[in-house]
């Protein structure tokens, strides 16, 4: 333990440069139960990460390929700079494209009812 101090509520390495890993024996864990965790410089996962029940301020950077399963809310807006690929059927507020259609739907007040009416492209 030469290149590591521990003192006060820190550790450190005394080595300069060198990188502080923690690290379990064989299958155990490096756990932090019940506890928050605060990176304030960038963190890189190599494998899989699960992120259950995560709330994320500010901007998240993700390189690579992101494979969603499940409900994916967005509440504010969303810029895509190079092409949108749908594998499905899409609707954007009364902007329907389903196959080779695109349909515009338009809410119409017939006599106090709302009737949908379709404009096919």
């Amino acid at each position: 333990v030469d290149s590591l101090q521990i003192r006060d509520n820190y550790i450190t390495t005394t080595d300069s440069d060198a990188d502080l890993e923690l690290r379990a024996s064989g299958t155990g864990q490096v756990l932090v139960p019940s506890n928050n965790v605060q990176i304030d410089n960038d963190l890189t996962v190599d494998g899989t990460v699960t992120l259950a029940n995560t709330a994320i301020t500010g901007t998240l950077t993700l390189v690579g390929d992101l494979n969603q399963t499940g409900n994916y809310t967005l509440t504010e807006d969303l810029t895509v700079g190079q092409n949108l690929t749908v594998g499905a059927t899409a609707q954007f507020e009364e902007i329907l494209i389903n196959n080779n259609f695109i349909t515009i739907l338009e809410k119409v007040n017939i006599k106090g009812e709302h009737i949908w009416t379709h404009f096919i492209f």
